[in-house]
């Protein structure tokens, strides 16, 4: 198993970063390593997600918990290769704490390429930046 985890805390209220992490029409504007995102990344959704690691596209179910939560699921038959990405939001003091785990596990493990550490900081990175820069212009 593979797990890799970030956190930032951004200078933005959580239903800010709430919406830069839902809006899949935006993503690949400010999220470098996400090349095409195909559906909606709403609760029981299913997308079609192409990163820029690998270059072909990804099918992840989609699972929402109270504005706060948020996983992506992928996975292969057999149990092959499954790989949970997992968003968590956290307020604090009107800013909000932004966790994001990448786990992956299964046979197929060593010859598929899940996100790696960097993959993980840039992409927080990323959402701060997106998230206080849409904070101060509401």
């Amino acid at each position: 198993m593979v797990l890799h985890a970030a956190e930032v805390l951004i200078n933005a209220r959580l239903s800010t970063v709430w919406d830069v992490l839902t809006d899949s029409g935006n993503m690949t504007v400010w999220n470098s390593g996400v090349t095409e995102i195909d559906g909606d990344l709403r609760d029981g959704e299913r997308v079609r997600i192409t990163t820029s690691r690998t270059g072909r596209p990804v099918r992840a179910r989609i699972r929402q918990d109270s504005g706060e939560v948020m996983t992506w699921t992928s996975a292969l038959p057999l149990r092959l290769l499954r790989v949970v990405r997992s968003f968590t939001l956290i307020p604090r003091s009107g800013r909000t704490l932004l966790k994001v785990t990448v786990e992956a596990s299964g046979p197929l493990l060593r010859w598929s390429s899940p996100a790696t550490q960097q993959d993980l900081d840039d992409f927080v990175a990323a959402a701060r930046h997106r998230a206080e820069l849409l904070d101060r212009t509401s």
